[in-house]
């Protein structure tokens, strides 16, 4: 019963998360997930969440050079 609870995550703010699913929506979260710049071979050391990656691009001086 206390499985079927709705829930909110903390750190994305989504709501109505059923308790047992809890678990696989972390693995998920994008603010818990880490990345690299797609730019980092090329010497970007940005890294950061997955939802603050767009805000990167914008910035990224390595971005600019054609690189995906």
């Amino acid at each position: 019963m206390l499985d079927s609870l709705l829930i909110q995550c903390k750190t994305y703010g989504q709501t109505e998360i059923k308790r047992d699913y809890f678990k696989d929506h972390l693995k998920m979260c994008r603010k818990r997930n880490r990345c690299l710049c797609p730019a980092s071979d090329i010497g970007c050391s940005w890294t950061g969440r997955n939802d603050r990656l767009s805000f990167n691009l914008s910035q990224c001086p390595y971005e600019g050079e054609g690189h995906l």
